[in-house]
């Protein structure tokens, strides 16, 4: 049989005696104090360091800490709080002169929130989530992250590495950025990129190093493009500084005629088949007070659809006009001229 009595009037009776407290009984108690200060209320929220804030909504079972701290729980999860309460409807600042932070943790993440801005006690505020740790690390809401009081990470800026160094050597003075793959691994297996705040690097603001035993194989940069789901080759800079610019988007060229020059220039479409088509294969332009360019380019000497029916042709091309002169003809073994071959004279004057 249960036996209940209130604990406080027990306790206050000094006629009672021992035999009347029965361990096995339930005993009531509306609220617990110790020193005159409630540290237990009767929906069981604690206080330590101050009575439980009974502005909580009674779904959140609390402990306050002191005027302004709080752990939390819910069903899904326990949290901490600085500086705020929930009412059931609203966040809101338990004291005034400060703003408020919140770490969540529920459904099986942790969820860091700051207050927009300081207000007054029981002043309702707005959470700006800041940081959010999952099955990933997400900066939220325009937060940064900072090392030595230096941003390296802006997520205004997309996610923009501003300052990172992911190796075992230090920044120097004058770089901001230093990424290096394997830094524990021997000198001539690393790959680096160093990005300098200014000139003083011997001029040098951006660096690539990538240190081999056998670099002719190895590309200090690759830039690819999905073709209907095939890579093809944007712009390339190998081991040695040979250099392809573009690439056939119908089929990667092959042979060693074609691939092992130390500039490689490809155009992507073919040569169509018809005489007098023709591709741009390369230009060099200055300005004379017209846009003046020297352009070399693949032409179809006659019908066909192979080598033996293309050749080249080297034209000047001026502002918006194609070919104004075409200077030379290469195919078939020949040379030819547009025009007459012509020499000029010698000067009038003397030089």
């Amino acid at each position: 049989m249960t036996k209940t009595r209130d604990l406080a009037n027990l306790i206050a009776d000094s006629k009672v005696g021992p035999s009347e407290i029965d361990t096995a009984g339930t005993y009531n108690m509306n609220a617990l104090q110790v020193g005159g200060t409630t540290v237990i209320d009767s929906s069981q929220n604690i206080g330590v360091g101050i009575a439980p804030d009974a502005r909580w909504t009674s779904t959140y079972p609390h402990i306050d800490l002191d005027t302004g701290g709080a752990v939390y729980g819910t069903s899904t999860g326990v949290s901490l709080s600085a500086n705020l309460y929930f009412d059931g409807s609203n966040w809101k600042n338990k004291v005034g002169g400060s703003g408020g932070n919140l770490m969540a943790n529920y459904n099986g993440g942790y969820y860091f929130y700051k207050t927009t801005s300081q207000t007054n006690a029981d002043t309702t505020v707005t959470l700006s989530e800041r940081l959010r740790v999952d099955d990933n690390v997400d900066l939220r809401n325009g937060t940064s992250l900072q090392v030595g009081g230096t941003t390296v990470i802006d997520s205004s800026r997309g996610g923009a590495l501003t300052g990172l160094s992911v190796a075992t050597p230090s920044l120097s003075t004058d770089e901001a950025l230093y990424i290096q793959n394997n830094p524990a691994t021997a000198a001539s297996n690393t790959a680096r990129i160093r990005l300098a705040q200014s000139s003083n690097n011997a001029g040098t603001v951006l660096k690539l190093e990538h240190n081999r035993s056998n670099p002719t194989g190895s590309k200090m940069i690759d830039a690819t493009v999905n073709h209907v789901g095939t890579p093809y080759n944007v712009f390339s800079v190998h081991g040695q500084g040979r250099t392809t610019v573009g690439s056939y988007a119908a089929a990667n060229p092959t042979g060693t005629a074609i691939n092992d020059a130390q500039l490689n220039v490809l155009h992507p479409t073919a040569l169509g088949t018809s005489t007098g088509d023709d591709l741009k294969l390369l230009q060099v332009s200055g300005h004379s007070g017209n846009q003046s360019a020297l352009t070399i380019r693949q032409r179809r000497m006659s019908n066909g659809n192979n080598w033996i029916s293309d050749g080249f042709s080297i034209t000047q091309d001026v502002d918006n006009t194609e070919a104004v002169y075409t200077y030379m003809y290469l195919h078939d073994g020949n040379v030819e001229t547009a025009n007459k071959l012509g020499v000029k004279g010698v000067p009038s004057a003397p030089l």
